[in-house]
């Protein structure tokens, strides 16, 4: 899934309510109203209506690092949902986090096992960004698809 930016120029209060025009390849489409919130909440932009969907960091990989995930903000809890299709016969998958997109920290790994989902998680620190790295190449067969999302 591709990751969508809007930008905002100009001032506005934390609440205002602006019309966002464009085309949107997933549900919703159309025009979408997009809260803008006080950059001290935690929160740099909000969709009025729907939820906030996890981004895909690796898709089907099976060695490697994914696209970083920016939050626009400093999230403290972070999940990383790792799907695994096929049979594993090595393979473990990492998730680094970050405070500037450029210097990077190891936040936990996890053994893969064949046809088993599993996550990552990170709570009660604050990090901007986020991505997913295959720390031992998966073997066997199988492939991981990672996708990251934030919240608080």
């Amino acid at each position: 899934m591709a990751e969508n930016r809007i930008m905002v120029e100009g001032m506005y209060p934390p609440g205002t309510t602006l019309p966002v025009t464009g085309t949107v390849t997933t549900t919703p489409s159309g025009t979408q109203n997009v809260a803008v919130t006080s950059p001290l909440s935690g929160t740099s932009v909000a969709t009025a209506s729907g939820t906030a969907t996890a981004t895909t960091s690796l898709t089907a990989a099976t060695t490697g690092t994914g696209t970083s995930v920016d939050f626009g903000a400093s999230k403290s809890n972070i999940t990383m949902a790792i799907l695994v299709t096929g049979t594993v016969t090595a393979g473990v998958m990492g998730m680094d986090t970050s405070q500037d997109g450029t210097n990077w920290v190891s936040d936990g790994t996890v053994n893969l096992a064949t046809n088993t989902n599993t996550m990552l998680t990170v709570s009660a620190e604050a990090w901007r960004f986020a991505r997913a790295r295959v720390t031992t190449n998966i073997t066997g067969g199988a492939t991981a698809t990672c996708t990251i999302m934030a919240g608080g």
